[in-house]
Order: C-alpha cells, then structure tokens, then sequence
C-alpha cells in the first residue's frame, strides 16, 4: 500500500530505538540470506536530509524504480543487524489445547509491543468461522508491525514512542506562488495513539457473540468506548495494569478473564478500520446510508422524474496519515438509481416476448445479471448473478432458528412489506469470491425482483445527451458549489453534539475549515509549429492555432477510400470538399478518394463492400454511419485493424451534416486525425533532453463479458516524441498486470534504435490504472520485467511514475477579481502537506476544466 517502500532497512533504521534494552533472555534470530549493512540503514540528521532527485529518480506516486538517497554516515553505526524471527501467531481459542497454547506463547512476553514501520511477513491464523486472517509476526494484532521488546514500563513506553520524525520533504521551486484549498480537514489526536489489547478467557469461549458479552460486563474497567472483535480490544485510555485479571459469570459459567497490553500504536499506526467504524457512527448520527463505502442521504434524494432516475446525494469519507499528520478527506458523492424495479423491467421484456419464453429468459439474463441493485428495506446493494425461474417468493427457507418460512411470510414479518406477485422468479446473488477462498461461511442471497431497483446507467443511458444533460444538473458540480456542501458536512458535524462526541471520545479534534495549502503553478509550455512557435493561454488551449499553422510535417492522401450510405451522398461531398480546402492551409494534400456508396446501413453491408475493395496501396478508409451503432463499429474497426490492416477514420453522419461555418472547424480537426493516424506531424513541445523514450501503459477491462483484459503499449521513436510504436498484450479476465510486457518493451527498444540508429539514454514509463495497494507489485513484477530487457553492454536510466486517477482529492482556487472558488489553472501542483510522507509524489492539475470541478493527477 501507501506505506510500502523501496527502502525498507531505512524503515527499520527510523523506527529502531537505541535505548531499548534486550530482555534477559533473548530473542532468537533466523538465519538471513541477506544481511541489512549499516550504510542503508543509517538515518541522517534533520538538516542533511535533502534528497536531490536524478534522472534515474522518477517523480510521482508510483515511487521510483531507482530511488538514489546518498546514506549519511554516524559515528558508531558499523553494526550488522540482521531481520529478527517473527514470534508465532496463535489461533484465536477454540479448544483447550488451542487455549494452551496461546497461554504458553504470551506467557513469555515480559514487555509491551510497540508499533513499528516495518513489514514483516504475514501469518495466517484461523478465526471461528474457520477463515484464515493474515496478521502479522506479533501476538494479538492483524496489522503490519513488528516486536519491540523493551523491560520499561508500560506509560514510560507510551511517552517515548508516541514521538514522531519529521518526513523528508521534497519541495520543488519552479512555478508562480498561489494559495490552494483542499477538500483536507486536519485532524488532532489528543491522547496521542490508540492501546491494543489481547483478551483470553479461561475456560475457552468458542462464540465470539459471547465472548463480546463477556468483556462488556467490564465497563466500569474498560469504560464504554471501545473496540472489540472477540479477541483484540482496542481502547483510547491506558488501563492501569498492562495484565489484568477478571472474574466474569455468564450462563452459569465463571470466566476468567485476562486482558494484556500488546501494542501501543501512535495515530499514524492506528489500524483503518478503527477510523471507519467512528466515521461510521458519526454518519448514521447525521442520518446517513451507507452504500458500499459512501454515505448518502435518502430522505434528500432529487427526482429526475422525465428520465425515470432518482439520485440520491452523499459523501465518501476516509482518514489517512499524511506528510503533514492526519487527515479526513470528504467529497461530494451521489448514488443513482432507477425508479423501475427489477420485476418492472421483467413485465416490460414479456410484452415484447410473449411469444417466445426462451427468448424472454434470455433478454432478462442479459438485462439483470451483471447489474448492481438495491433493496431499500435495509439499503444494501446486490450484485445479481442470476435468475432463479424454478423458485418464487412462496418458496421456503430455513431461518436462522431452524424453522422453514416462505419469502412472503418473511418479508411481512420483519419488514412489513406485502409481496404482490407471489409467482415472480427470484434473483440470485452468489458470495464474492474473495469470501469463499478464505473459507468464511457465506450464505446465498435470493432476493424478490420487485424489491429490488437497479443502480446505475446502461449503456444506452449514457449515450443519451439529454439524459445526461439532465443528470448533470445535479451531479456535475461547480467548484463553489462543491466546496460549499464539503463545508456544510463539516459544520454540521461540529454542530451536532452526539456525532462530533465519537470524534471526542478517541481523542480526537476535527478542524472548523477546509485545508489551505501554499503552493505555486508551474509555467506554460510553448508550442512549436512549423512556422512559429505559440505561447498557451491560462486555459492550455491553441485548438486556434492547430487550425491556421501548417504542420510540423504532412502526408499527402492519394489513395484512399470512402465508404457512406448512398442516400447521404450530397452530405458527404459538400463535407470533402470542405476538407479538401483545410488540408491546403495545413499542407496536406487530398486526392479524389474512391467512393463506395451503400444500398443499406447492415454492420454485413459495410463489411463486406470494403473487404471487396481493400488492396494493397490503400492509405486510409473513411467511414460515415448513418448512426451510432456498437456492431457496425466492430465489424468496420475489426477489419481495418486485424483482418486487412489499414488506418480507418469513423465519421458519424450528424456530425457532418452541419452549416458551412460550423462544418469547417469540424472538417479541420478530421483532417488533422487522418494526418496523424499516416504518421504526420502537428506540432511539439521543446523537450529538455536528449536520446529519451517516454513509454504509456494501461490496461482495459471487459469483464461482464468474460473478454480478456488487453494491456496497451505506446513509446516514443523521436527525440520530439511526435512519432510512436504502439503494441498490444492480451491478458486474463480481471488480470490488471502486464505479463506479456518485457517482449513488448524489448521490440519498443529495437524499433527506436531502427528509427534513429541508436538506443536510449534514459526512458520514462508512464504506468495507468494502479492502485496503492498494487504499487508494489508492480515495482516487483512489472518492473523486474523491464529491467530483464537490458544487458551488461546496455543499461539505461529508467523511471517509473505511476498516474493515478481514480482518487476523491479536489483542488480549489479562489478568484482574485470576484472572491468566488474556481478550479486552478493547469500546471498547479502541490507536493508537500496532503503527500505521502514515504513515497515520492505530487498531485498536478494537466488541463482545464469548464464545467464541474477539476480532478488532479497524482
């Protein structure tokens, strides 16, 4: 994840205390093949921390491949530490033998845990449901920490370690000062860290509902704020022994009950979940739902009564540790959902397919599975995986109690819902897999249709402009807008009471405003045409510019063909002979293409005309449908990209059948695409270095479809980077890295060094659509295959900088004429504060937005 690095011996070296003394009897230590020398381990002094970046140094949040730190020397260091064994993990109790054994183990532990940085590897454990948890090498802790064992006494321990070092920083210079809001509220812990605890009972108590019970009849020892799984108590407060023991009765059985001090963890170790469950609290006190991992407001919910929708708005929340401390990160969310049911839409199917079941079953296989849906009962989501046609809401199931009951008598029990179609089929929701492979036992879902309202849009909804014009109203916020409500959700949770007290009760403060961040916004970047070389605007646009200067190089189009539906022939010609006069002012030439008009618009139609005409020479194909259609698209795209290769351009009738005026802007911007796509030139930017490679990579999922996901590979072949080789890498269904890329990287290398007669210096790879938990395995899997392609004879500079996008950080200016939020300029970066404080990142604003709020890079 985000605190995964590089470097992890300078971890241990921070986290290493030299006054801590070894127990009497000491620790035992496993052999390592790999010993951690000093020099990586030293920790250099507040001042001599500054970290001068190279060009084997890549920026941004997917952190370096090579990250060059010049290791400080101090005097006394020349030791030789080796990784200490990890201590066994016991399985929560479940026997006597299993309770033993738990007892021996934590017998030995004389001193307290304290939270360390370093990863250490997991262990597996079995809960009572049987699944295997990961935890690591420590007693009583899921988390990734490791012992440090230390004879001091508990409250002195707490003392020493709550102290924190400063993160390096690496500010950059280059730029315009400006003053950024964040949609960041800093939070300030009080007590300084959160205590873990690990509860045994004696006799062993098998039911973790018991368990629970148990331990809270301890209030007046524990107090009423607290977390408790059924073995591992956190608690806000440093209970005055580090060991109690406790009698406890329940169900006419006497418990023995003993709680140990295990960890004591400062607020940048306090496990994620802990802040969840408060937020959560919080959230359901402000009268909030939670869906999925966002909160929203039903009884606030907008009806988009023309297009059937209702959208209901929210917030998602989280609390992360920062280079600057703790933060809560808010944004503006909003849940959509159909005001048509899943029977609703079954009924609608069996008008169209009355006479035909099998058909009607299909056409709702394809229109339900694979869609998420919510059942306002209980607000939860579904994903429906398939339709159960032999059952209906009379069937019978066993509850929990052993006893049968039908569908119908349990809704009308528990929820007081009269189901009207008792002959509906039922819709069947399988556990996620994820469940089943730890072996937690995951009951089946079956769920009534008419219950059940389907979220989200289809296809067909997204491609509808009025639609989505509509929705925009609601969900496409301004920035003033978006800052106002992230305000407003601040201000009521200081103002209610009850909901901040959860904040209270841990300790912590929450402050009364957004995050204001000093930052600065990097330069314009010149364009250079053939002619002259332009300076952008605040907007980053120079469309205007692309339209009137002739191209860096051009390739003339002789022989090329175009193929349309017969009846839009007067449309198409007007529109190529616009084009034929924008290709004059840019330096293109367009010959007459071979045209090929159609009796029909059939996807077999345009197929088969243009396999019969395709040869050879052909330049380019053009194309112009009557409409949007998917299977005109693919048969066309399939063709022209595998079957007979040949660069295409697909052209939508209504966007070329327009007035003179508006029809040559449109034919300017076509014509410079078809230039492109022959290897023509537009225009460059002045790049800073010499013999480099810039390499793209992302991957695109299909998987409601069982396609295969499919890596794309681009990489430079000039030193203007105007000119690329591109490639593809097919992959496994939901496989999100690149197996196949070291071939792909290899024939990039030895296409740039047929190109320019030698190889580069120095390359950039661009890595898309990774999240921060599979940073490192991108650095170990992805990389090393990279790496692999170089030889001793040629070993390049490389970086890696992973481009993140899916993330909730907003960025707000404030205009300096009018006082009102607006999105900042591009170029507007900020790489210190809400940062990482292990990995080397910033957040960049790389273009303009006009409408709703701009989202950054980082």
């Amino acid at each position: 994840g985000r605190g995964s690095m590089i470097t992890k011996a300078q971890t241990s070296a921070q986290s290493t205390e030299k006054n801590i003394e070894p127990k009497k009897e000491p620790l035992q230590f496993e052999s390592a093949s790999v010993e951690l020398k000093q020099p990586a381990l030293t920790v250099p002094k507040e001042e001599s921390r500054e970290v001068k970046p190279s060009l084997t140094v890549p920026k941004g949040r997917g952190f370096m491949v090579t990250k060059l730190i010049k290791p400080v020397s101090k005097p006394g260091e020349d030791i030789t530490l080796k990784p200490p064994v990890q201590l066994p993990v016991p399985a929560r109790p479940q026997s006597t033998e299993l309770h033993q054994e738990v007892e021996k183990i934590t017998s030995k532990l004389t001193s307290v845990e304290v939270v360390d940085e370093i990863l250490v590897k997991p262990v597996e454990k079995k809960s009572d449901s049987g699944s295997m948890d990961r935890t690591s090498g420590s007693i009583g802790t899921g988390y990734r920490s490791i012992a440090t064992v230390s004879s001091k006494p508990a409250e002195e321990l707490r003392v020493e370690e709550m102290q924190r070092g400063s993160p390096v920083r690496k500010i950059g210079q280059i730029g315009k000062p400006e003053k950024f809001s964040t949609n960041y509220v800093r939070l300030k812990c009080k007590n300084k860290g959160v205590y873990q605890y690990v509860v045994h009972y004696d006799p062993p108590c098998d039911s973790q509902f018991n368990r629970i019970k148990i331990l809270y009849q301890l209030d007046n020892l524990i107090g009423r704020v607290r977390l408790f799984d059924g073995f591992t108590l956190f608690l806000p407060i440093l209970l005055p022994e580090r060991v109690i023991h406790e009698s406890v009765e329940r169900n006419g059985i006497q418990y023995k009950v003993r709680i140990q001090l295990t960890k004591i963890l400062p607020p940048e170790n306090v496990p994620p979940v802990i802040f969840n469950i408060i937020f959560k609290n919080i959230m359901k006190e402000l009268k909030m739902t939670r869906i999925g991992q966002h909160y929203f407001s039903p009884s606030r919910q907008v009806d988009v009564a023309k297009q059937g929708l209702q959208v209901w708005p929210g917030y998602t929340t989280a609390i992360h540790d920062y280079e600057d401390g703790l933060y809560l990160v808010i944004d503006v969310a909003h849940k959509v959902l159909r005001t048509q049911t899943c029977w609703q839409i079954m009924q609608d199917l069996r008008s169209k397919y009355s006479d035909n079941i099998d058909q009607f079953k299909q056409e709702v296989f394809n229109a339900l599975c694979g869609t998420v849906v919510l059942t306002k009962y209980n607000n939860r989501t579904y994903k429906i995986d398939d339709i159960l046609w032999e059952d209906s809401p009379k069937t019978e199931f066993k509850y929990h109690t052993g006893q049968s009951i039908s569908y119908i008598d349990y809704y009308k029990k528990h929820y007081d819902i009269e189901i009207r179609d008792k002959n509906q089929p039922l819709l069947f929701h399988r556990p996620k897999s994820k469940d089943k492979k730890q072996g937690t036992k995951v009951e089946v879902v079956c769920l009534v249709p008419e219950l059940c309202y389907v979220t989200g849009l289809t296809e067909a909804m997204r491609s509808d402009f009025n639609l989505q014009k509509d929705m925009a109203a609601f969900t496409r916020l301004s920035p003033d807008k978006r800052y106002e409500q992230l305000e407003n959700l601040v201000d009521e949770i200081k103002r209610n009471d009850v909901a901040y007290q959860h904040l209270l009760n841990w300790g912590l403060e929450l402050d009364s405003s957004l995050n204001l961040i000093d930052s600065r916004v990097l330069p314009p970047e010149n364009i250079i045409f053939k002619n002259k070389s332009i300076e952008t605007d605040g907007r980053c646009d120079w469309t205007r510019a692309a339209c009137n200067e002739p191209c860096l190089s051009t390739v003339n189009i002789n022989d090329w063909i175009c193929v349309y539906p017969q009846n839009k022939q007067s449309v198409v010609a007007n529109f190529f002979r616009i084009a034929t006069d924008c290709g004059a002012r840019f330096g293109v030439r367009l010959d007459s293409p071979i045209v090929v008009p159609l009796a029909n618009d059939k996807p077999d139609t345009y197929y088969n005309e243009l396999k019969k005409i395709l040869k050879q020479n052909i330049q380019m194909v053009v194309v112009v449908f009557p409409m949007l259609s998917e299977a005109r698209y693919q048969r066309v795209k399939r063709l022209c990209c595998i079957e007979s290769p040949v660069p295409s351009q697909c052209i939508q009738f209504k966007t070329i059948n327009k007035p003179d005026e508006k029809l040559r802007s449109i034919a300017q911007k076509i014509v410079l695409q078809m230039n492109v796509k022959l290897g023509g030139e537009i225009w460059r930017t002045s790049m800073p270095m010499k013999r480099v490679m810039i390499c793209g990579i992302d991957v695109y999922h299909k998987t409601e479809k069982r396609y295969n996901s499919i890596a794309g590979f681009v990489s430079s072949l000039n030193e203007d980077q105007t000119r690329w080789y591109s490639r593809v890498c097919f992959q496994m269904v939901g496989q999100e890295l690149a197996d196949s890329l070291k071939m792909a990287f290899a024939q990039a290398i030895k296409k740039y060094r047929e190109v320019n007669d030698f190889l580069p210096d120095k390359i950039f790879i661009f890595r898309d659509g990774v999240s921060d938990g599979q940073i490192p395995i991108v650095s170990e899997h992805e990389v090393e295959q990279l790496k692999s392609v170089f030889t001793d004879d040629y070993k390049p500079q490389l970086s890696v900088i992973i481009v993140q996008k899916r993330i909730s950080t907003r960025i707000f200016a404030e205009d300096h004429r009018s006082g009102r939020i607006v999105n900042p300029a591009p170029g507007a970066i900020i790489d210190y504060n809400i940062t990482s404080r292990h990995l080397y990142d910033f957040f960049l604003v790389s273009q303009h937005v006009g409408q709703g709020t701009v989202t950054p890079h980082p």
